[in-house]
């Protein structure tokens, strides 16, 4: 009974850390002809973001799915559709210096591949933008991406 009371209370800090840590909060309160308490609310970049993305070279292909989980230790992982249906995976890191979001990842397929990604983050707008991603055969864009809460 004392291990399952143990376990349930460190399930639960782990649960409070976790959601505390996706947002910090400031409670404002609007005076105009009615009061308002408004919760202004900065996302961080931790978290999974959904988007799509596009190949250069084969625009007819269209935009394919692609996803980023980041890590705040600094590691990252993604998940993408490719042209042939198949789901590819990588795992990396990344940096975030002002609004520039920097990340370079090693995919799990053999060969194994290098990728970069690079967009611009805005915590207001909580999205990536203007994201482009490169290896040594392929280039292409990452429309917007929106983290999923």
């Amino acid at each position: 009974m004392k291990k399952l009371l143990l376990s349930a209370v460190s399930i639960l800090a782990l649960t409070i850390f976790v959601l505390s840590s996706q947002t910090s909060c400031k409670k404002e309160t609007i005076t105009n002809t009615v009061t308002d308490t408004v919760y202004q609310c900065t996302t961080t970049i931790n978290g999974l973001w959904v988007g799509t993305y596009s190949v250069t070279s084969l625009p007819a292909q269209g935009q394919l799915f692609y996803s980023l989980i980041v890590y705040p230790d600094g590691s990252l992982l993604y998940k993408a559709k490719g042209g042939d249906g198949n789901f590819y995976y990588a795992k990396g890191t990344w940096t975030l210096s002002g609004n520039t979001f920097a990340g370079t990842v090693v995919s799990f397929n053999t060969p194994a591949v290098t990728q970069t990604v690079t967009a611009t983050y805005s915590a207001t707008a909580g999205t990536l933008t203007n994201g482009t991603w490169a290896d040594v055969a392929n280039s292409g864009n990452l429309q917007s991406m929106t983290k999923i809460k």
